[in-house]
C-alpha cells in the first residue's frame, strides 16, 4: 500500500505539472485556439517523466489535455483526439525505442547521450507536428495554405520545450543515483563564489530587462550576459545546478520574447518565429553540452585517479592511497590511532604448491574477511602481495579487535579444486600519536612489529613498544637496508684485501680475499661487514651486493692491469641468496668476457650453512661456475652440521677452517681435534685447507705442523685498502715471479 500511495501521489503531481506547463503555453497563443505556441514546455515534462518512470505514465499527458481543450482554450471536438495523439504517441514511441536501443536513460552527462536524446527530440517534434497540424486541418482550424507554417511552428515549439526542460528534470529525478559520484568529481566552489555568481546572474537578468525597455533591437544580444554566467555555472558548479539555472533562464527568455515583454517584439511571421526559435535552441543547448563535456572529463579523471589509488584485484585502496590516508590521520590533533600491519603466514606455500591463481583467490578471501570486520571510520588498504594495513582509532577494545582479525584469518577455509586452502596471519600493531609521531616512524614500527610476530611463529599480534630491544633491532635493520641501497647507488663501498699464504714453501703469486668496508656518508668512518651484511641478507639485498662487489673488483683490476701477473687467486664472498640466483653464472660469464681478469684467477667463497640450505641448487651453481674456470672455497667449515655427507655433492677446492676452532687450539683439545678432522677430510677429498684467524706466529707454526695448507690472519697481515695492499710488498717478502 505505501508503494501504491506513492505512485498515486507521483502520478497526480506529474499530471498537475503537465497541466500547468500547458497553461503557460496558452499565454504564448493569445490570438486564439488556432495559433501555435512559441514553446511547449509540457512536452519536455512529458518526455522527462516517461524516461524516468516508464510508459505507464502516459495518462499524465492525455488527462490534462481534455479540460484544456474544453474549458481553458476551447477547440472543435474533432481536434481533441488529434491533439492527444500528437502529444502522447511520439513521446511514447521515442521512449520505447530509447529504452530498447540505448542506455540514454542513465544520467551520466555524456555528450553522446545528450546528442542522442536531441535526435529523438527532433523526431518527436516532427511527428507531433505532423499529427497535430493534420488535426487542425481536419477540424477546420487551418487552411491548406497555412499548414506548412503551422507544422514548422508546432515542431519548433515542441523542440524548444524539450531542450529547455527535459535535461534539468531528468537530472533532478535521477539525482540520487549518481549523487555519490558527483560528490567526488564535481567542483566544490566556495560560498563566496556562489554568492558572486548569484548576484551577477540577477544583475544580468536586470540588464536584459532594461535593455529591452530602452532599445529592443539589442535585447537578444544582451541575453548573452546571463548565458555567459550559466556557462560559468556549467564549468564550476554541480551539473544539476547548471541545468536548472539554464532551464529557468531559457524558459524565462522564451516567455518574455514570445509575449513581447521587456522591450522585446513578439514574432509575427514564420521567419521571425524560426529565427527566435533557433536562437532559443542555441541558448538552451550550449550550457548542457558544456556541462556534459566538463563532467565527463571530471569523471574520466576521477576514474583514472581511483584506478591509480585502488588495487585492481581486491578493489581496496592501494599503498599510495594508504600513505595519503595515514598522513591525514597524522595531521589531525586527536585522537590517538593504531596502525595494524597484516601479513599472511607462509603464503608462498599456497602460491608454489597450488598456483598463483589459488594465491589470488585466497588474498581475495582474506580481503573479504578484513572488510567484513571494518567499522565506521576505519581504513583498510592492500599494501601489495599478501600484506594489508588497517588504520583505526586507539579505543579501549583495539587489542580485542586486532586479536579478532588474526582469529578470523586463521578460521578462513577456501576450497581449491580438491584442496582446501588455509593459513594464518601475523599482525604488527603500532599505536601512534598525531601530535608527535611521523609517517615513516609509524610505518617502520608496524612493519617491524609484524616481522616480530612472524619470528615468534606467526598467527599472533605483536604490539610495538619503544622499549623492546628486539623490535628496535629490526627497525635498525630496516634502516640499514635503505642505507645499503644508497651506498651502492653512491659507490661508497671500499675494497680491502687480506693475504692467504701457504704454510709449506713460498708463494710465487698473491692469493688474497677481497673484504668489503662501507664508508659512511660525508667521508665518514669505515664500517665492517658485520654491521651491514646481516641486514643485506635479511632484506634480500645479498645478490645485488655480491654483483656490485664482483663488478667493483674487476673494475679495479681493469684500471690496474699491471698487477694481474702478481695474482694467483682472488677470493670473493657470495651470500646464501646468490647461490639460489640461477642468473648469477651468466652474469659472471658476461662480465668476464669484457675483463682482463681470467676466470681461473677467481675463487668464490660460500659458507657451509648457506650451501646446505638447498644443496641441489648450490651444486648446480658451483658446477656451472667451475665450468668457466673459477674455483670455490667452503667458508666457516665445521660450524654447520655434524654430518659431512653433503660434501660428496659439492665440488669445492678449499675448506676454510672456521676461526673459532683456530683461535681455541691453544687451550682446547676439542678444537684441535676438529682441526685435525678437517685436515683429514681435505686429504681424503683432495681439497686444500685454509685456516682463518691466525693471529700469532706460534699458531701459524702449529697449523703448519698439523698439515694445514694455507693461513689467513693478523699473523700474516691485516686487511688493507686494495690500492695500499698492492703498493706494499707481499707477506714474508716473498719474491714474485711474473
Amino acid at each position: 500500500m505505501p508503494g501504491a500511495w506513492l505512485t498515486a501521489k507521483r502520478f497526480f503531481a506529474w499530471t498537475l505539472a503537465y497541466f500547468g506547463a500547458a497553461m503557460v503555453a496558452v499565454w504564448f497563443a493569445p490570438q486564439g485556439p488556432d495559433a501555435v505556441s512559441l514553446i511547449w514546455p509540457a512536452g519536455g515534462i512529458a518526455f522527462a517523466a516517461l524516461m524516468v518512470h516508464g510508459l505507464r505514465y502516459w495518462p499524465i499527458i492525455a488527462l490534462p489535455l481534455v479540460p484544456l481543450h474544453v474549458w481553458i482554450l476551447p477547440t472543435p471536438w474533432l481536434f481533441v483526439p488529434f491533439s492527444i495523439a500528437a502529444n502522447v504517441l511520439p513521446v511514447c514511441l521515442a521512449v520505447y525505442l530509447i529504452h530498447r536501443m540505448t542506455r540514454a536513460s542513465d544520467p551520466g552527462f555524456r555528450i553522446g547521450t545528450g546528442l542522442q536524446l536531441l535526435g529523438f527530440g527532433v523526431g518527436i517534434s516532427i511527428l507531433s507536428a505532423l499529427i497535430g497540424v493534420t488535426g487542425m486541418w481536419f477540424s477546420g482550424m487551418a487552411t491548406p495554405e497555412t499548414v506548412p507554417a503551422r507544422m514548422a511552428a508546432w515542431a519548433m515549439a515542441d523542440l524548444v520545450g524539450m531542450v529547455t526542460v527535459s535535461p534539468a528534470l531528468m537530472t533532478l529525478l535521477r539525482l540520487n543515483e549518481f549523487q555519490p559520484l558527483e560528490a567526488d568529481v564535481a567542483v566544490k566552489p566556495r560560498r563566496l563564489e556562489f554568492v558572486l555568481w548569484t548576484a551577477a546572474f540577477l544583475a544580468g537578468l536586470l540588464v536584459l530587462w532594461f535593455s529591452g525597455q530602452l532599445q529592443s533591437h539589442f535585447a537578444l544580444a544582451v541575453a548573452c550576459l546571463p548565458l555567459a554566467l550559466i556557462v560559468w555555472a556549467a564549468l564550476r558548479f554541480q551539473p544539476v545546478f547548471a541545468l536548472v539555472a539554464n532551464m529557468v533562464f531559457a524558459s524565462g527568455l522564451a516567455t518574455v520574447a514570445a509575449l513581447g515583454l521587456g522591450g522585446f517584439q513578439a514574432p509575427d511571421t514564420l521567419g521571425e518565429t524560426a529565427a527566435l526559435t533557433c536562437f532559443l535552441l542555441v541558448v538552451a543547448l550550449i550550457p548542457p553540452i558544456l556541462t556534459a563535456a566538463n563532467y565527463q572529463l571530471r569523471v574520466a579523471s576521477h576514474r583514472q585517479l581511483r584506478r591509480a589509488r585502488h588495487d585492481a584485484m581486491t578493489r581496496l585502496p592501494n599503498r599510495p592511497a594508504f600513505e595519503i590516508e595515514l598522513k591525514k590521520w597524522l595531521s589531525r590533533s586527536t585522537p590517538r590511532g593504531v596502525l595494524l600491519y597484516v601479513d599472511l603466514d607462509q603464503f608462498k606455500i599456497i602460491n608454489d604448491s597450488l598456483s598463483h591463481a589459488a594465491g589470488d583467490a585466497f588474498v581475495l578471501g582474506a580481503a573479504g574477511i578484513l572488510k567484513s570486520r571494518l567499522g565506521p571510520g576505519q581504513f583498510l588498504a592492500r599494501m601489495g602481495g599478501d600484506e594489508f594495513a588497517l588504520i583505526i582509532d586507539d579505543t579501549g577494545d583495539v587489542r580485542t579487535f586486532a586479536a579478532g582479525l588474526a582469529e578470523s584469518i586463521a578460521a578462513l577455509r577456501l576450497p581449491w579444486f580438491e584442496q582446501v586452502m588455509a593459513t594464518t596471519a601475523s599482525i604488527g600493531a603500532a599505536p601512534f600519536d598525531p601530535a608527535s609521531d611521523e609517517f615513516g616512524e609509524v610505518l617502520a614500527r608496524a612493519d617491524a612489529a609484524c616481522q616480530s610476530a612472524k619470528d615468534q611463529g606467526g598467527n599472533q599480534v605483536f604490539w610495538a613498544d619503544g622499549g623492546d630491544g628486539g623490535l628496535n633491532e629490526k627497525r635498525n635493520a630496516m634502516r640499514w637496508a635503505v642505507r645499503l641501497t644508497a651506498a651502492m647507488d653512491e659507490d661508497r663501498f671500499r675494497l680491502h684485501c687480506q693475504s692467504i699464504v701457504p704454510l709449506k714453501g713460498q708463494a710465487m703469486r698473491r692469493h688474497f680475499e677481497v673484504l668489503l668496508r662501507l664508508q659512511e656518508a660525508g667521508e665518514g668512518n669505515l664500517l665492517l661487514p658485520g654491521q651491514f651484511v646481516p641486514a643485506a641478507e635479511r632484506f634480500n639485498l645479498g645478490p645485488r651486493l655480491d654483483r656490485y662487489v664482483f663488478d667493483r673488483t674487476l673494475r679495479w683490476f681493469e684500471a690496474s692491469p699491471n698487477v694481474l701477473d702478481q695474482i694467483e687467486r682472488i677470493s670473493v664472498n657470495l651470500s646464501a641468496a646468490t647461490l639460489m640466483d640461477e642468473g648469477f653464472p651468466d652474469f659472471v660469464r658476461k662480465r668476464l668476457g669484457d675483463s682482463v681478469v681470467r676466470p681461473e684467477q677467481l675463487c668464490f667463497e660460500i659458507t657451509e650453512t648457506s650451501a646446505v640450505r638447498d644443496l641441489a641448487k648450490a651444486a648446480r651453481l658451483i658446477d656451472r661456475m667451475r665450468e668457466q674456470g673459477a674455483r670455490f672455497a667452503l667458508d666457516d667449515f665445521g660450524t654447520g652440521f655434524c654430518s659431512f655427507a653433503y660434501l660428496a655433492s659439492l665440488r669445492v677446492d678449499y675448506f676454510k677452517i672456521d676461526g673459532s676452532f683456530v683461535r681455541d687450539m691453544g687451550h682446547s683439545a676439542l678444537a684441535q681435534s676438529i682441526v685435525r678432522a678437517i685436515i683429514d677430510i681435505g686429504r681424503v677429498t683432495n681439497t686444500l685447507t685454509v685456516a682463518e684467524c691466525v693471529e700469532t706466529t706460534a699458531l701459524r707454526a702449529k697449523l703448519g705442523s698439523l698439515g694445514v695448507d694455507f693461513a689467513q690472519g693478523y699473523a700474516i697481515d691485516r686487511p688493507r685498502d686494495i690500492s695500499e695492499f698492492f703498493s706494499a710488498p707481499p707477506p714474508d717478502a716473498v719474491a714474485l715471479v711474473g
